[in-house]
């Protein structure tokens, strides 16, 4: 058994293995013999750190703390590869650089909290993954494959998620879309994409930032159990629903179903069987 996480003096701080947080260099040797010194916890003074290379998370460790620090890297910033089945989490980071931010092959619980408005997505390297999102923001895809995902107050304003045979439990999915998309060569992209998968969405707000119709859908779903609950939603998507099971094709076109005949609400609605 390691050292005892909920005891600070077994705290690496990245700041006494030599990295600046300046914003200046290149501080991925300094934060990553952090990251290999056996400690429990690695955490970052509030700074900005600036980084060429990818953190990789060891088996020791099992929480990364930023303190709202900004950290940037020219790669992928977090690569968590614990292979104990201890739970990792990150949090409190403000995030830029590279897209995806986070890479996940650990074999426990990845835990991503508290991070910022440009948390640059997520990509899972091995299948089987268990991954929770808690207050996550940015406008960076997310790609699951065999995974199980749980996310609450998950705010994503681009690039967005999709499942491949996973299971996804979402709770407080915000977005909103830029007036870049909506012409016949740029179409709006769906708001989620599963596959072979189960998703459940409780409570989801989505702003079209464009006023001209959009013959893409909002969401997506090819053999896919699913329900939505409690959407309300700016209108232009077309569909709102698509779905595929079996090869029989469906469609929803809730427009206007808003409070004096504006955007679109949903009370609940269950993908067929």
């Amino acid at each position: 058994m390691g050292p005892n996480a909920s005891n600070p003096g077994n705290w690496a701080d990245v700041t006494c293995y030599g990295a600046a947080r300046n914003g200046s260099g290149d501080q991925t040797g300094a934060i990553q013999a952090a990251m290999n010194s056996g400690r429990p916890v690695i955490y970052f003074p509030w700074g900005r750190y600036a980084l060429n290379g990818t953190l990789h998370i060891p088996n020791t460790v099992r929480k990364v703390i930023g303190l709202n620090s900004y950290v940037a890297s020219k790669s992928p910033l977090f690569s968590c590869e614990n292979t104990s089945g201890n739970s990792v989490e990150i949090r409190t980071f403000d995030i830029g650089g590279a897209s995806p931010s986070f890479l996940n092959s650990c074999a426990g619980t990845l835990v991503l909290a508290n991070l910022g408005q440009n948390a640059r997505g997520y990509r899972d390297v091995t299948k089987g993954n268990t991954v929770i999102f808690e207050d996550f923001a940015g406008p960076y895809p997310h790609s699951f494959t065999n995974s199980t995902v749980y996310a609450r107050q998950y705010d994503i304003e681009g690039g967005y998620p999709t499942f491949t045979n996973s299971i996804g439990w979402i709770f407080g999915y915000k977005t909103e879309t830029g007036s870049g998309c909506g012409s016949g060569s740029n179409p709006c992209p769906a708001l989620l994409t599963a596959s072979g998968s189960s998703i459940e969405v409780l409570g989801a707000a989505h702003y079209l930032n464009k006023s001209t119709g959009e013959s893409s859908p909002q969401y997506f779903f090819m053999d896919t159990s699913f329900s939505i609950e409690g959407l309300y939603s700016a209108p232009g998507w077309n569909p709102t629903i698509h779905e595929v099971k079996s090869g029989v094709v469906r469609r929803y076109y809730g427009g206007k179903t808003g409070f004096n005949g504006c955007c679109v609400s949903i009370g609940l609605y269950s993908g067929h069987n």
